[in-house]
């Protein structure tokens, strides 16, 4: 594949001294806005585009924004991580709370917006603009910009409500560490479903979590990040090179990530490793088990019907093959050196 052509002008030059731009643009993100802002911007959809260019000057990929009149049919064009030409359209100052990006200027597709796709060429950056602890805490909870967030999660709440002006909201909270220290984040609304399935898959030691977009907040008085509506994203142990790099990088700075993730309270009261265990997988029915795609950790509901006392062809083991010892009161893996739920026959 060819890098992008001659012809073309940087996201980074974008201005609103002329009219005739054309861009070679990666779409990095696109997500509806159904709520009503402002007037002036009663319906919207928004998306994310990254160049080549990016990489080599250090700046974030600019914000694209259009009506509602053609959202359905460009969500349905549009394909995220896919390559297109871009002209014809018009160019104006980036403001607003929440922007996406830190660029000064914002793109408006109109009638006579041209997007072809062009698969025959290669834009590598993942778009990406990570930022540390130290950075977040720096904004004092305070910011204009949503952000890209990358750490390891060391706990997660049950699912909580949140009263707030005669309305429930859904709430999980997680706790993330990187280099640099500690935060929490909220999470709000359906992003939570993503939340508890990734709790159904197997996994082995703490996972490396990407928000991608999120936005800087006070929570109980503490500098912290949440998801914002519709915008934010969540990735999941992503196979890219700078989480590879991340996680690898952590021992150096003693941060041990072979451990389970623990159940965190939104109060003071302590939280038992069996109570842990029923909060943090879902529950399903034997019948249930059948109809499952993927393997996973799961409380099942049932009837011990019998026990089968002959066992010396088999055992329960980790998912580092070694046997689990339950004489502990909970099960608990030699091999392992701590209390696991990973297990099978």
């Amino acid at each position: 594949m060819a890098l992008v052509s001659v012809g073309f002008h940087k996201v980074a030059d974008l201005c609103g001294r002329r009219e005739n731009w054309r861009l070679c643009v990666k779409l990095i993100r696109l997500w509806k806005m159904s709520a009503v802002a402002t007037r002036d911007d009663p319906f919207a959809m928004h998306m994310l585009f990254v160049d080549q260019q990016v990489v080599f000057i250090l700046k974030p990929p600019v914000t694209f924004e259009y009506h509602l009149l053609i959202c359905l049919l460009l969500s349905l064009f549009l394909l995220p991580w896919e390559v297109y030409n871009l002209s014809n359209f018009s160019v104006s100052r980036n403001g607003g709370k929440f922007r996406a990006t830190h660029h000064d200027y914002k793109l408006t597709f109109n009638a006579n917006t041209k997007i072809v796709p062009c698969p025959s060429v290669a834009i590598p950056d993942t778009g990406l603009s990570l930022v540390k602890t130290s950075e977040i805490m720096k904004t004092k909870g305070s910011s204009q910009y949503l952000i890209d967030f990358m750490a390891i999660v060391t706990g997660i709440s049950e699912e909580l409500t949140l009263n707030k002006e005669n309305r429930q909201t859904r709430l999980m909270l997680i706790d993330m560490v990187d280099e640099m220290g500690k935060i929490r984040c909220a999470i709000f609304g359906q992003l939570i479903d993503t939340v508890k399935g990734f709790l159904t898959l197997p996994r082995c030691g703490l996972p490396v979590l990407i928000i991608h977009l999120a936005r800087v907040n006070l929570y109980r008085g503490e500098v912290g990040i949440q998801n914002l509506m519709n915008a934010s994203k969540l990735l999941w142990n992503p196979e890219i090179p700078v989480a590879v790099e991340f996680k690898n990088g952590l021992a150096v700075h003693e941060i041990e990530t072979d451990v389970a993730i623990s159940l965190i309270s939104d109060n003071s009261r302590p939280i038992s490793i069996r109570e842990q265990f029923l909060k943090m997988f879902p529950r399903r029915r034997v019948g249930d088990l059948n109809h499952l795609l993927e393997d996973g950790t799961y409380i099942v509901h049932g009837t011990i019907t019998e026990v089968f006392q002959d066992d010396d062809w088999w055992y329960i083991a980790c998912s580092c093959m070694k046997a689990v010892d339950f004489t502990r009161g909970f099960p608990y893996c030699d091999g392992c050196k701590r209390e696991v739920y990973d297990m099978s026959p």
